[in-house]
């Protein structure tokens, strides 16, 4: 399972990070969510073959064998799957790669399964008592299921365009007031989130007396700001005059009361 998982991620980054074409104006990015619920419904299954293993083990009990080995085995694997975790989980947060961040929680699932029976191993052998091991499975199954139904939201909010979370929203909100008295207001504000990608469309009041060439300049820089500010961000800014927007202040250079006419929330 874990194999299958790393192949589909690799295809599915390999598709995501192809550039926009013809047909497919605003990228590819939406295959890293479609893998993503592929990894998931994979630790599902996963989670179900671990409860109903712990399962038949409660009703029907038998001895451990070769728990010395199991024990070295287990440690090996907590150390290596904690290692690939720990790089994919680094990645992820500096791509913002969705496909990434499932893959690195699969791999942290891994940890706590191969811990789980390290532990019950461990505990088998002290106390004899082998019922720890089917315990600690059906514990673990539900740590997997959650960790998957978790992915599954995250996936599927990209999937149906899902507005970012509140937090980036009102970091755009500081960038584009940082710009202040050049920008007088911002509304018509949407974003999401395609991928690895948060794609950010808005309405700029600019004060009607500029240049094109400076309003140009402005939104520019502007862009440049978000994408510092939200990595892997791309902004799509509509320019309008002060003279057809109403707005919450005077316009700071004409001192244009704006018009009631064309007013957008």
């Amino acid at each position: 399972m874990d194999t299958t998982s790393a192949v589909l991620q690799f295809l599915a980054l390999a598709y995501a990070s192809r550039p926009p074409d013809a047909g497919h104006p605003f990228g590819h990015g939406k295959a890293e969510n479609l893998a993503s619920l592929v990894e998931s419904g994979l630790m599902i299954v996963g989670s179900a073959a671990i409860a109903s293993q712990g399962i038949e083990r409660l009703l029907h009990p038998r001895p451990l064998g070769a728990v010395g080995w199991g024990i070295a085995v287990m440690a090996f694997a907590i150390a290596l799957n904690l290692a690939v975790a720990w790089q994919l989980g680094r990645v992820a947060r500096r791509s913002g790669s969705i496909a990434l961040t499932a893959s690195a929680k699969h791999r942290l699932s891994d940890v706590w399964v191969s811990a789980s029976v390290l532990g019950s191993l461990v505990l088998v052998r002290a106390t004899g008592i082998t019922y720890f091991d089917p315990a600690l499975a059906l514990l673990v199954s539900g740590y997997v299921l959650w960790t998957a139904g978790h992915l599954v939201w995250q996936a599927m909010r990209g999937l149906v365009d899902a507005s970012l979370p509140l937090s980036e929203i009102e970091l755009i909100r500081q960038t584009v007031s940082s710009r202040a008295p050049e920008v007088i207001e911002l509304h018509r504000l949407r974003t999401r989130r395609v991928g690895s990608e948060r794609q950010v469309d808005m309405h700029l009041v600019l004060c009607r007396e500029l240049s094109l060439e400076r309003s140009h300049e402005i939104t520019t820089r502007l862009q440049g700001d978000l994408g510092r500010a939200l990595p892997g961000a791309s902004a799509t800014i509509h320019v309008e005059p002060c003279s057809v927007v109403e707005t919450v202040r005077h316009c700071p250079h004409c001192g244009g009361p704006g018009s009631s006419a064309t007013h957008h929330p």
